[in-house]
């Protein structure tokens, strides 16, 4: 009782405090609703939120203040705070391109790599809509999309000088404040690409094809030179394990499926067997493969696929004139 308001608060609020009282006392208005910093007797910063009325007291105009504890409520706000500068910092820092746009395209906020990559200033970018850098920019791909579904696509996007790079680009649309948006990862899969056409460019002079297969959906992709080799036209959607079987030699199934069961139990996957080509040709292959286990369960393998038709014509033949020499040395 009788203590200079002042007092009650930390040194640094004391101005804010006198601005506010003498802005009030000469009726230039002042908010009756702010936040200070309280000092206890022990020298305990304190912050709480005046809410401020006036009043008659005793015959005279006088104020009162009702002080809330906002201790737990400060903290609240500086680990949110430090949350979204740290949300901030991955977002702008991210190893990937970072946009996030609307259901209309247009660039809401875009982070430091998608500059670089794209060679726009950022500012550029945020006035521009994600179909404008899209080699296929009239193709919305997020239009079917649902909240929380993520999908994977490859595009070409269009940088500042005009140069194309291909890209792989998982997108997620999110709920930001209530609306819709997209969070599009793009990552520049330039080197991947020119590795896959060096590997093309491989299997074709070496007449090498390669599988993949994911073993619980019973999921496999087949690369081009695969069907070539098979005289097969490529089909769409992935086969299963029960249409691979359809091009297998009736006689060599069998063969096949316990050198798989075998592989399944850890034994290496290397078969030879004859398939049946669309034109009913014959034709010899060889199967390798390695199994990925997890926790001791396999979940998907990788293959490669040799044409050994001419291996096994050979074959044949050194068979045959042994078989004429030792009918000879009788």
């Amino acid at each position: 009782i009788g203590t200079a308001r002042t007092k009650l608060v930390v040194a640094d609020d004391e101005p804010l405090i006198e601005a506010r009282k003498n802005a009030r006392t000469n009726h230039r208005g002042a908010p009756s609703q702010y936040e200070v910093d309280l000092e206890s007797k022990n020298g305990d910063r304190i912050p709480v939120e005046v809410s401020l009325s006036q009043i008659e007291y005793e015959g005279d105009t006088a104020f009162v203040s009702f002080c809330r504890d906002i201790t737990e409520r400060k903290e609240r706000e500086q680990k949110l705070e430090h949350a979204r500068k740290r949300s901030r910092e991955l977002f702008e820092n991210a190893p990937d391109g970072m946009v996030i746009h609307d259901d209309d395209g247009e660039i809401i906020d875009t982070n430091r790599q998608t500059v670089d990559h794209l060679e726009y200033d950022r500012e550029e970018l945020l006035s521009m809509n994600v179909t404008d850098y899209h080699v296929e920019g009239s193709r919305r791909y997020w239009n079917q999309m649902k909240v929380g579904e993520t999908r994977k696509i490859e595009r070409e996007h269009e940088r500042n000088d005009g140069s194309i790079i291909p890209v792989e680009i998982r997108v997620s649309k999110i709920v930001i404040r209530g609306k819709p948006r997209f969070l599009a990862l793009t990552r520049d899969i330039t080197d991947r690409k020119r590795q896959e056409r060096y590997l093309e460019k491989a299997q074709e002079i070496g007449n090498v094809g390669w599988w993949r297969k994911k073993i619980p959906s019973d999921q496999i992709y087949w690369s081009e030179q695969v069907y070539d080799m098979w005289g097969v036209e490529k089909e769409s959607g992935l086969l299963t394990h029960e249409r691979f079987l359809e091009f297998i030699h009736p006689d060599d199934v069998t063969r096949i499926e316990r050198a798989w069961d075998a592989a399944l139990g850890g034994e290496p996957y290397d078969v030879e067997h004859r398939i049946i080509t669309a034109d009913g040709e014959t034709r010899w292959m060889r199967q390798q493969a390695e199994i990925v286990f997890e926790d001791g369960e396999p979940v998907s393998a990788t293959g490669v696929v040799r044409d050994i038709t001419v291996q096994k014509q050979r074959e044949t033949e050194l068979s045959r004139l042994r078989y004429q020499f030792e009918q000879f040395s009788e």
